[in-house]
């Protein structure tokens, strides 16, 4: 199954104001998003857990 980018501009021409179907950079941007958002979670669990804002493994 091959997988088709579609590009599309924002300048003048024929694909100005036309809506794209999801892409692959559309599913790494989510999947990025998505990391960074679990990645601060994690670091605010373990400042909680440890009792210090500073986390980290040189952190007693």
């Amino acid at each position: 199954m091959a997988t088709v980018i579609e590009v599309v501009g924002t300048g003048p021409g024929p694909t100005r104001g036309r809506r794209r179907s999801p892409t692959i950079t559309d599913f790494f941007r989510t999947v990025m998003e998505q990391d960074s958002e679990r990645a601060a979670r994690r670091h605010q669990f373990l400042a909680e857990l440890s009792g210090t804002e500073e986390v980290g493994p040189a952190v007693s």
